[in-house]
């Protein structure tokens, strides 16, 4: 083969391995991206029922148990500050 065909060989095959490890981290990224915002929402509504479940006077280890937590975390939660409530 001449020179020149390997080049274009060479050349092709980079691109195509650069389009494939592209492919492969934007499926990654969308993936990890989406499982991210599952997590954090979940975490939001964990949260939310928390505060919920505090405001009925539940005891922070029952929420916890509830809520499949630890007692520390709902804890925390609790001590932050909430958002007004929408009326």
């Amino acid at each position: 083969m001449s020179r020149e065909i390997e080049e274009i060989r060479a050349e092709g095959y980079a691109k195509g391995r650069a389009k494939g490890y592209a492919k492969e981290y934007a499926e990654e990224y969308a993936e990890g991206y989406v499982e991210g915002y599952t997590e954090g929402y979940a975490l939001e509504e964990k949260k939310e029922m928390a505060n919920r479940l505090n405001d009925f006077g539940l005891p922070v280890e029952q929420i916890a148990q509830a809520l499949n937590a630890d007692v520390s975390m709902v804890q925390e939660w609790l001590a932050e500050p909430q958002l007004p409530k929408e009326q």
